[in-house]
């Protein structure tokens, strides 16, 4: 009876040590690993508020006003990435679509932007050309060409034209008013809004702002306020002191984008159609046949200005001559985390420029866009969001972003549907649309924080993935793990294949086989080092790269010419390369509509340093210099050359700081 009773209770003793051990590990995973205990982060479908009355999109303002006033952080400047300005990463090589440029020709005439100057140049069958027409910015109705401030104080304000396209015996404009002065003569705010910030007391912290929590704004900008460098002895506006919204008086010049469309049939004599005043600044924009689209970021910050019987005052709009056209509050959506947001807009506009020309549809997306990417019958809007979770000893905080499809079908802009992915997309580069699918790579990242019994413990879930997508935005292919403790660094989406690069290993990519949407495959070990900023098609089975690279002694910082084989994209292989060891940069390196490029003579030309390169290629032998030129004028220097094929001959444009001019470079 005894040996049964110590045999009890040794058993108790077991079972309550293995309990307490079961215990123990349980509290140890959940405090320091809690990834253990959650599924893995997934796709899932996102919900956008859809206001039937514009009083539901006040009352966003008047939340976002509630929350100002209550000295909570909230009003952040979200708005889409500058970096990336064009709908797609690649050259645009639909048929009826056309990217807007500052320099185009109709084949007899070429037509230039230059600051508040669009020229129009004749050409001549002796390679002359001759200036027949200047139009000025601030030629047109309700165009500011001034600003006041509070104080009385007159700022002038320029307009200077941002890009250009011709579509027929049509031309369309773009503009934007800006603050003109320089930077050293912007006025600073009231005396009593300012605050001085010791350097000392700047953090190291990758927030890079003292523990007073204060920024400075950007100059030329009435909203962005980001990306900012801390100089010595420099003025910074209180974050407290702008909670309400409002904005630096000397800042506040209308964000507005001017659409003009000319009758060209007499080029030496445009003639002015219809001009369109949008809510917004632009972003983006392109054409379409005669369909130009534009994306505008709206900004609504100043909450004592407006009034919910005054829907002008808070929704985005569209005004000519004849009146004002507001977006209509079916085409309104809101960010399904307004609290995590902005009270920015996403203002997308379609306007007809064929015939009398017309407003065709306007939407908006109010919380705003970090990135977009478009095609020619879709535009995506990409939204990332930061998602706090409480729990017993700590916080998790996740990243996710939200993908909202629009359609664009015959100039109508409808709302279609939503998806919500783990992780966000570092830029436009890491989207693509191929055969009805949208492919992303997405980066997730989740930070876990936990404090026990004063120990603090961290614990990062760091990892890549690929996701594509139908047109229902239903996730049909996935990949994760792609990359963990990692960042990316660029990607390149070349047809059914896309090229990836982490920082950690700069002299190495591997690539993902997206042949199969369903089953998107990863491949290593493709065969190269480095991949060029601009990678374009050439011919079939060929890229043509132009970039940076380094020459045979390890010195770095030449621009390069490469023609890569890509006929099996898992095996890419450089097939031809040439450093240019006396040329150190291009404006072409990050802006392809730089590159003139004539695949039928197989030439390629190029801005470099003062002078404008042109190389021929041959399967054979590689490239080959084929001709050198400078522009005309005291103005050569490489961002202010560009050039064009009018037939066999190649024009180079200069575009100087007194005038815009066009001499005939050579025949090809």
């Amino acid at each position: 009876m005894t040996s049964n009773n110590n045999t009890s209770r040794r058993i108790t003793t077991y079972g309550i040590s293995a309990l307490l051990v079961i215990v123990a590990a349980f509290l140890v995973i959940y405090f320091f690993f809690p990834n253990l205990l959650r599924p893995p982060a997934t796709p899932g479908d996102a919900t956008l508020g859809a206001p039937t009355d514009y009083t539901g999109v006040f009352a966003v303002f008047a939340r976002a006003k509630e929350r100002a006033e209550g000295g909570l952080d909230y009003d952040e400047f979200l708005l889409v990435d500058d970096e990336w300005l064009d709908f797609s990463a690649n050259e645009a090589t639909e048929e009826g679509v056309q990217d807007g440029d500052i320099v185009k020709t109709d084949g007899s005439y070429i037509y230039a932007l230059n600051g508040e100057t669009l020229s129009v140049l004749e050409t001549n069958e002796d390679g002359t050309t001759k200036a027949v027409a200047r139009i000025s910015a601030t030629d047109g109705d309700g165009v500011p060409t001034s600003v006041q401030t509070e104080d009385g104080t007159t700022l002038p304000v320029a307009n200077p034209y941002l890009a250009l396209y011709i579509v027929g015996e049509r031309l369309i404009a773009l503009k934007s008013p800006i603050l003109d002065l320089p930077e050293d003569e912007i006025p600073p705010a009231p005396e009593e809004d300012l605050e001085f910030v010791d350097e000392d007391e700047i953090m190291d912290d990758e927030e890079g702002l003292a523990e007073d929590d204060t920024i400075t704004p950007d100059a030329t900008s009435e909203e962005d306020f980001s990306d900012v460098d801390l100089a010595d002895d420099e003025v910074y506006y209180d974050e407290e002191e702008m909670s309400d919204g409002t904005m630096p008086d000397a800042l506040a010049v209308p964000s507005r984008t001017f659409v003009e469309v000319f009758d060209i049939a007499r080029p030496e004599a445009p003639t002015k159609i219809s001009t369109y005043e949008v809510s917004g600044s632009t972003i983006s924009s392109r054409m379409v046949d005669s369909i130009l689209y534009l994306v505008c970021d709206y900004a609504v910050f100043d909450y004592e200005a407006i009034s919910v019987d005054q829907p002008e005052t808070f929704v985005p709009f569209v005004s000519v001559p004849d009146g004002t056209t507001l977006v209509q509050p079916d085409n309104i959506r809101i960010s399904s985390d307004i609290s995590l947001r902005s009270t920015v807009y996403t203002h997308v506009v379609s306007i007809d420029t064929a015939g009398d020309t017309a407003l065709v549809s306007q939407a908006s997306l109010l919380g705003g866009s970090d990135l977009l990417y478009g095609s020619k019958s879709n535009l995506y809007l990409i939204s990332s969001i930061d998602t706090i979770s409480e729990k017993l000893d700590g916080n998790i905080t996740t990243d996710s972003t939200i993908i909202t499809r629009l359609s664009l079908e015959g100039g109508i802009i409808n709302f279609a549907q939503s998806t919500q992915i783990p992780g966000t997309i570092a830029s436009q580069a890491f989207i693509n649309e191929a055969n009805g699918d949208l492919r992303v790579i997405s980066t997730f990242n989740e930070y876990n924080e936990s404090a026990v019994g004063g120990l603090v413990g961290e614990n990062y879930n760091f990892d890549s993935r690929v996701y594509i997508m139908d047109q229902e935005m239903r996730v049909i292919g996935e990949l994760t793990g792609l990359v963990r403790d990692n960042d990316l660094s660029s990607c390149r989406f070349i047809d059914s294949f896309v090229y990836i690069n982490t920082y950690e290993s700069a002299s190495s990519y591997f690539g993902v086989d997206l042949s199969d949407p369903t089953q998107p495959t990863l491949q290593s070990n493709i065969g190269i080092t480095a991949l060029p900023e601009q990678l374009l098609p050439w011919s079939d089975g060929l890229l043509l790269g132009f970039g940076m690279e380094g020459n045979d002694e390890g010195d770095e910082g030449f621009l390069k010419l490469s023609m890569l084989d890509a006929s099996k994209p898992a095996a890419l292989r450089e097939q031809h390369a040439t450093v240019l060891e006396d040329y150190y940069s291009s404006t072409a390196v990050f802006e392809r509509r730089a590159l003139t490029i004539n695949r039928e003579k197989s030439l390629i030309g190029f801005p470099a340093d003062e002078s404008y390169l042109v190389y021929s290629y041959n399967p054979d032998t590689g490239f080959a210099k084929a001709g050198e030129f400078e522009g005309s004028g005291e103005d050569n220097y490489e961002s202010s050359l560009r050039a064009l094929f009018m037939g066999d001959t190649l024009y180079l444009v200069t575009l100087g700081l007194e005038e815009t001019s066009a001499v005939a470079a050579q025949k090809f």
